[in-house]
């Protein structure tokens, strides 16, 4: 069972094990709590969780003891935690990395025009559903979105014959 819960832009899911049980045995028993800061400062949430007890860090493997349904946790700004209620000797996963966009650009979201760091021959813009914009260059770091209607979008250029990319937001 699942329970989603929020605070603005503080977003966390309580994960229950369907064989429930507040002493599990091994992963196999395991529930998890998840929480997230999407906010671009620290933040203090009531997390819930499933029941009492300790819980394990998945990350850091750091104990936490809830001594309460609800336990106040501290975010630091892009802050997300994952806890289980089991500890873990080896997580699958170590480490998030975010990929760089290959393709700089800015401002973004984009109002009226864009700019590049570096010159390139050319700029377009995919939306969501495939549609394709070529953008008119108005000097050499700055191209013209103005008939391009807001969304979503994957920038794409060619320079030295590689392919670039980046995502972009048009308002």
């Amino acid at each position: 069972m699942v329970t989603f819960s929020s605070d603005n832009l503080v977003k966390a899911a309580s994960i229950r094990n369907k064989n429930f049980t507040t002493t599990p045995a091994d992963s196999l028993e395991m529930s998890a709590v998840v929480v997230a800061n999407f906010d671009v400062s620290a933040k203090t949430f009531n997390l819930s969780f499933p029941h009492t007890g300790t819980w394990y860090e998945y990350y850091t493997g750091d104990e936490l003891t809830v001594s309460a349904a609800t336990q106040t946790v501290n975010l630091t700004a892009g802050e997300y935690r994952v806890y289980t209620n089991t500890p873990l000797v080896s997580p699958v996963i170590t480490s998030v990395t975010a990929e760089q966009p290959s393709l700089l650009l800015y401002p973004n979201p984009i109002v009226n025009y864009l700019e590049s760091v570096e010159v390139l021959q050319q700029v377009t813009l995919i939306s969501t559903t495939g549609i394709k914009y070529s953008l008119h260059q108005l000097n050499t770091y700055q191209w013209d979105t103005s008939g391009v209607p807001a969304g979503f979008y994957v920038a794409i250029s060619v320079k030295d014959g590689v392919l670039t990319k980046n995502k972009i937001l048009k308002r």
